[in-house]
């Protein structure tokens, strides 16, 4: 990206940086600073993302969640013992299959918030954790 507006880092002394260029190689971020001083040592980028008006931040993590129920969300906010009268009837029908889309769905959404991690504990894990792969994040996960 060039020309960043406001780069957020989680380093203990400048939190935030103006104005700064960031140069990722592949899945990684290789340096930030100025876009002069990164052409001339890494040379001309293959894409460049225009940053003015932007703010970069880190990526969240998301240490409680279930991405399969993604599919489920808006269901039955408003009803008492929730998991047991409606949920828990529902995923009694869930398969591999359906565990794996609507891990994709979950996942995706994930992305979509800025989440890169997501802890994860659910029935059919080996789907949920193929969904979360081909999506592209990084996942702790577990059996329920």
């Amino acid at each position: 990206m060039k020309d960043v507006d406001l780069v957020l880092t989680l380093r203990a002394k400048d939190h935030f940086l103006k104005n700064k260029s960031i140069l990722i190689e592949g899945n990684s971020i290789r340096r930030i600073g100025e876009y002069s001083e990164i052409i001339s040592e890494y040379g001309e980028p293959d894409e460049i993302i225009e940053g003015k008006g932007m703010i970069a931040v880190p990526g969240f993590y998301n240490l409680h969640t279930h991405v399969a129920m993604a599919g489920m969300r808006g269901l039955a906010a408003d009803k008492g013992e929730v998991i047991y009268r409606i949920f828990w009837p529902i995923e009694k029908s869930f398969d591999p299959e359906i565990a794996f889309w609507l891990g994709m769905l979950g996942a995706l959404e994930a992305v979509k918030s800025g989440v890169v991690l997501v802890a994860d504990h659910y029935f059919f894990m080996d789907s949920i954790a193929r969904a979360i792969s081909e999506v592209g994040i990084r996942g702790l996960l577990g059996h329920t």
